[in-house]
């Protein structure tokens, strides 16, 4: 077997922890052992690789996009077949990409503010530059397939983005239309009719009726993916998938600063431009996206100077608070149902008259310009914009689990999200330089790495610990949650490891062995003793033995001694692992 009797994917790739996982594939984190380099390892389901045809449509995208690169592409590496004599694995190794998706981000960490919005933008159009430059669509930009990682002060910036996953990726023009969530690949099902393979709440108008798609259509999916960075919503939430696509064909673009007053008007330009349904009508290179990107940060940059000189003057804002704390947006709870890719069923409802939706939305579309250029902003919106950058204010998090970047979603299932979760205790300002510390525990170290510094203060100390606890959550800090600390102040942190310590079982009953392993996050494996052993019936032994580390979802064997009489198995049941005791008091006299 040589070296994959080490567990080595294709004699090259070991494997580490999950990553993600979707409709077609699952993704792991990996080292490949000939460098010492981190990569993202994509492994096609056991239920498609042992068809020849699925094989070659998913290492199709590898193919394609084999030669591109961008510092804000997570680029394809290599791909092969693991164990080719048997089970016929296909892989590709890609450019892992650090942080988390911007799903993620929304969920665990807050809104980003209007201008990282716009950084996420412009980082995902450098990106979708070099592959329109290949004369290809990437046609699934979405959250879940957008990377973010902060900066040293915990913000995002456009070179911390990264596009990933080129499983739609296809020439300019082609449609999106299939049988499989396989690009390309048959059903195998005689007679069954083509439906779009994409993600319902950010596909354009043009893929979600099976036309072809080009370069606009990515643009289209990037208006929709900055209504989500601004607003914590998909731009047209409905109840089902159907509902959401055919609000997608024909309904005017939404305006983000109806749901987030701060949102200026040329960011709301900006999000209806490209989310205008005839794509004549959007932006025609990303180069030109990118220059009213950069125009609107830019305008942001100048009213948040013009807010710090006035504050520093000590003149009175508008809309401040009495009490003169400045707080944060609290966090919006996100469903990401409907977010990722999938094979939409067909139908008649997105066949709208082009003719009359080009007109429509030309009309819709100015009309909503005009509003949202005339609306009178007032200087509690400019105070706001600025409260993320200059203030570095935190939030409250909460624990979400990772979510894949594809899935197959069921066409009865609904796009719509979730109610916004209630107020969490939200950190603020209290004094000047003081802050209080934000709950973190529970949440994911990477999401508390970035709550930690968007609050002006530093890592102390990061130590790890066993617990039942998944890797990488957070145990607990020090100073406590809800402790006014100074800017600047170290927090410490503790991490589960991901492992625990087995726990003592030898004396217990076996209904309480498994009670007691599985509440410690392992499996149980029960064996007999042949022999007979001190307490008949109970725990004679485990492997590992008590104290002794192992993975979560590990299994511990349990060895029972064999039942005796009735009179040996009637003694007390312990509750907790037996002790001998020596009594005191004598034996009463014969």
């Amino acid at each position: 077997m040589g070296k994959n009797s080490e567990g080595l994917i294709s004699d090259r790739y070991r494997l580490g922890g999950l990553l993600g996982s979707g409709a077609s594939a699952s993704v792991y984190a990996a080292t490949d052992v000939t460098t010492g380099v981190g990569v993202a390892l994509k492994i096609l389901h056991p239920q498609f690789s042992q068809t020849a045809a699925l094989r070659a449509a998913f290492l199709e995208e590898a193919r394609i996009t084999a030669g591109v690169t961008h510092p804000n592409l997570s680029g394809v590496l290599e791909f092969g077949i693991h164990d080719p004599r048997k089970q016929n694995r296909a892989w590709i190794a890609m450019e892992f990409a650090p942080g988390m998706s911007l799903a993620e981000f929304v969920e665990t960490v807050s809104l980003p503010s209007p201008a990282e919005a716009l950084e996420v933008a412009d980082g995902v159009l450098a990106a979708l530059s070099a592959i329109h430059d290949a004369g290809l669509v990437h046609r699934d930009v979405t959250p879940n397939n957008i990377m973010v990682e902060a900066d040293a002060r915990g913000f995002l910036t456009a070179a911390g983005v990264r596009l990933i996953d080129f499983g739609l990726v296809g020439e300019a023009g082609e449609s999106a239309l299939g049988t499989h969530v396989l690009k390309g690949a048959a059903s195998g099902v005689p007679g069954e009719k083509p439906g779009v393979i994409g993600s319902a709440n950010y596909i354009s108008p043009e893929q979600a009726r099976g036309n072809g798609v080009d370069s606009r259509g990515d643009f289209y999916q990037v208006g929709c993916v900055l209504y989500f960075a601004l607003t914590g919503q998909p731009p047209f939430p409905a109840h089902t998938h159907e509902e959401t696509l055919h609000s997608h064909a024909v309904l005017p673009p939404p305006v983000p600063s109806v749901v987030r007053p701060e949102v200026s008007g040329a960011i709301d330009r900006i999000v209806v431009r490209a989310m205008l349904k005839a794509p004549v009508s959007r932006y025609g290179t990303a180069a030109e996206f990118r220059t009213s990107i950069q125009a609107a940060a830019i305008a942001l940059q100048r009213s948040a100077e013009i807010t710090a000189d006035i504050g520093i003057a000590g003149l009175e804002l508008e809309g401040a608070s009495n009490d003169g704390r400045t707080r944060v947006l609290p966090r919006t709870s996100v469903s990401e149902d409907g977010n990722r890719t999938a094979l939409l069923s067909p139908g008649s409802s997105f066949g709208v008259d082009s003719r009359h939706m080009a007109g429509g939305a030309a009309i819709n579309s100015g009309r909503i310009s005009a509003a949202a250029s005339g609306r009178r902003r007032s200087s509690r919106s400019f105070w706001l914009v600025v409260v993320p950058t200059v203030l570095a204010a935190i939030v409250g998090v909460s624990v979400m689990t990772a979510g894949a970047s594809t899935s197959a979603v069921p066409v009865g299932d609904t796009g719509t999200p979730a109610p916004p979760a209630s107020p969490s205790q939200t950190p603020s300002f209290d004094g000047p330089g003081m802050v209080n510390m934000p709950v973190l525990e529970g949440s994911q170290v990477a999401a508390a790495r970035i709550l930690i510094a968007r609050a002006g203060l530093t890592i102390a100390e990061e130590r790890v610990a066993d617990s039942v606890l998944a890797a990488d959550t957070v145990i607990a800090i020090t100073p406590g949650a809800g402790e006014l600390v100074r800017q600047g102040s170290g927090v410490s942190l503790t991490i589960a490891s991901g492992l625990n310590r087995v726990p003592t079982l030898i004396g217990f009953t076996q209904a309480e062995a498994i009670s007691l392993l599985h509440a410690a996050g392992f499996t149980v494996v029960i064996t007999t003793n042949s022999g007979q052993g001190p307490q008949p019936g109970r725990v004679m032994e485990s492997s590992p033995s008590a104290g002794a580390s192992l993975l979560l979802g590990g299994s511990v064997t349990v060895v029972m001694a064999p039942p005796g009489s009735p009179s040996a198995t009637a003694s007390p049941s312990p509750s907790v692992a037996p002790t001998p005791v020596t009594s005191t008091t004598p034996p009463p006299a014969p």
